[in-house]
């Protein structure tokens, strides 16, 4: 639950009749950069399960697939797992990021941390997240 509560200068007053209430607005607003502190965070929680020369750089840069990567294929699906679970916990929303449609893309959004958190972003503005 988050409290709004209307804030008025110094000066101004409201008659005692007037109070403010509480409503549920689900989860706060999202910018793009919660999607990509997001996936960053992922990034170090994967580091942990990780060898110290397969470890990730936590950068929007770093290379998840393709030439440059360290992952194989089995660290891919353990990043995007976890992405889907941080998005859940964090957001209160259930994403599918592997899904046909990330497949059928032109440019992966696998490709790095920066195109993995746009994707992450478009998703849940879709669902109504943002």
């Amino acid at each position: 639950m988050y409290t709004f509560k209307l804030v008025l200068p110094p000066e101004a007053s409201l008659p005692s009749c007037y109070t403010y209430e509480t409503y549920d607005f689900g989860a706060p607003f999202m910018q793009y950069q919660d999607a990509e502190n997001l996936v960053l965070e992922s990034v170090s929680e994967l580091n942990l399960q990780l060898d110290e020369n397969q470890k990730l750089e936590i950068s929007p840069d770093t290379q998840l697939f393709g030439r440059g990567s360290k992952l194989d294929s089995l660290g891919l699906v353990n990043m995007v797992v976890l992405v889907e679970e941080k998005t859940l916990d964090k957001f209160g929303k259930s994403v599918t990021i592997a899904d046909e449609r990330a497949m059928s893309q032109k440019n992966s959004p696998f490709r790095t941390v920066r195109t993995l958190s746009e994707y992450l972003f478009i998703l849940l503005t879709e669902v109504g997240n943002v």
